[in-house]
């Protein structure tokens, strides 16, 4: 028998797939209606769904109010800091919280795709109630779709880790450069 696993502010499942494919029978939970998400789902208040007896709990709380694009002005609506009350509900429960880098989260571990071989750059927190090993950060390397040899040059200048045409000059505004 599997073990089980609940998916709290589950999304379209990107995070019960892992958790899937690391054993566990996974349930999620979303108060917007996931129609693509992969296992059993249930539209519901995360803050109030039964836990029940999941062997462990990943909760994904709205990370709008961290995220760094709040600071492009109307950007991002102010939200509710749900961090403190989803802590509060899963302790004494296995549990990880994961969110954005500038999240309140307490003794976060900062994890990286890169990390695991991935080609992204995609920094995220974890908080939970076991230690966690974090594998050392890998040289980035370009996907074989992106291989500098196959570029045209116009594509081969850097902009925030991203490549992007000299030319577009108003993706350059957007992001500062």
């Amino acid at each position: 028998m599997r073990p089980r696993a609940l998916d709290l502010f589950c999304g379209a499942g990107g995070a019960a797939m892992g958790l899937y494919r690391a054993g566990f029978d996974v349930v999620g939970v979303d108060i917007i209606p996931q129609p693509n998400y992969p296992f059993m789902f249930f539209q519901a208040d995360a803050l109030t769904f039964p836990l029940g007896n999941a062997d462990f709990i990943w909760a994904s709380p709205p990370c709008q109010g961290f995220t760094a694009y709040k600071r492009r002005k109307n950007h991002v609506r102010p939200r509710e800091n749900l961090i403190p009350a989803v802590r509060d509900r899963l302790r004494g429960r296995t549990h990880a919280i994961e969110n954005v880098p500038g999240a309140p989260l307490e003794n976060p571990t900062m994890l990286c795709g890169s990390m695991f071989g991935l080609d992204v750059r995609r920094h995220r927190l974890f908080e939970t109630n076991f230690p966690v090993n974090t594998p050392p950060l890998q040289p980035s390397r370009p996907s074989p779709a992106l291989r500098s040899s196959d570029q045209p040059k116009e594509l081969t200048q850097h902009r925030r880790g991203r490549r992007v045409a000299h030319t577009d000059r108003r993706a350059e505004a957007r992001h500062g450069d």
